[in-house]
């Protein structure tokens, strides 16, 4: 099992990279559908913020994917020490 920092900072740089690409996956979903947060918040400030909020919900199911592939290839991958 490798476990070494490079491997670590490697996997880490691979979540942040899944997430940054799931929010902007979920901003260009949202954005089409925008004028729902401006109709059920009081301010445009607040259609915004509830925006950037449901991108960033969007944004952590890169990761989550990724640690499941990581996960999944873990236990299928045959053992080194044999």
């Amino acid at each position: 099992m490798e476990t070494s920092e490079h491997h670590i900072i490697r996997e880490l740089v691979i979540h942040g990279v899944a997430y940054c690409v799931a929010a902007g996956f979920g901003a260009i979903i949202l954005g089409r559908h925008y004028w729902l947060f401006e109709r059920y918040t009081g301010s445009p400030s607040e259609a915004r913020d509830a925006f950037l909020t449901c991108t960033v919900i969007a944004g952590a199911i890169g990761p989550i994917i990724t640690f499941l592939l990581f996960w999944t290839y873990k236990l299928i991958r045959p053992s080194r020490s044999g």
